[in-house]
């Protein structure tokens, strides 16, 4: 399917070391360094951008605010204070100075956080036009195929039955993780993607068929994708 608008989504990336992601290290070296536009400082505080008291868990992709830098569309990178990502609204928060900043992802072209290796990337960078969505990647092929999981925060209503005293009083988060492909701007589920693997693979496509056979490899275990598109980079180089 090609991608369109995608609802309330994050997509999580764990390898950098292409042309991509190749500025990731400067970046995360800088992460510490205080860089924030005037504009970004003068701002008024936003409460309740996650009604804890009302739900039962979190649309929030961290348990707490971690430090990190963001690559912006309008300011470049900005650094120095601390960050959370709203999955219900696909707003990136900068906490500083006891103020908080709202971000939506079409501010954004990426996002790191400090101590690790995980990029953040806004999935329209990886594909053209895609109106919502910031990515994780998972996999990168040497040839540009791209494994990604993508996580959206759903809002299920209270269930709670008095006759029986059974469910839950409280709305509650639920936090869901869906892997694709890309490939060529194209988004393909894994089970699309294992159908159509001439389409992702070309002309490897018999070579990787023979290699998942022979090492009893499924598409549906995501550990299996990686171990697949580690082979096929040996195929491309």
């Amino acid at each position: 399917m090609k991608i369109g608008k995608m609802s309330i989504s994050l997509v999580l990336i764990l390898i950098a070391n292409n042309s991509l992601f190749g500025q990731v290290g400067s970046f995360q070296n800088n992460i510490k360094e205080a860089y924030i536009p005037k504009e970004l400082l003068n701002i008024s505080s936003r409460n309740n951008i996650t009604d804890a008291n009302a739900t039962v868990g979190s649309a929030y992709l961290f348990e707490s605010q971690v430090k990190g830098a963001i690559s912006t569309k309008k300011y470049g990178l900005v650094r120095g204070f601390e960050l959370n990502y709203d999955l219900s609204k696909d707003d990136l928060l900068i906490y500083r100075n006891g103020l908080t900043r709202i971000l939506h992802i079409t501010e954004i072209d990426s996002f790191w956080v400090s101590n690790s290796v995980h990029v953040f990337l806004n999935l329209s960078d990886i594909t053209k036009g895609a109106k919502s969505g910031m990515a994780v990647l998972i996999n990168k092929t040497s040839d540009d195929i791209y494994l990604v999981k993508v996580s959206s925060a759903n809002l299920l209503p209270p269930n709670y039955n008095p006759q029986f005293n059974t469910g839950s009083k409280m709305a509650t988060w639920i936090i869901k993780e869906v892997f694709y492909i890309i490939k060529n701007t194209e988004l393909l589920s894994l089970k699309e993607a294992e159908k159509q693997s001439s389409k992702v693979f070309g002309e490897n496509a018999k070579n990787i068929s023979i290699y998942v056979k022979q090492n009893k490899l499924k598409f549906k275990n995501i550990m299996d994708w990686v171990t697949i598109f580690e082979y096929y980079n040996t195929l491309v180089y």
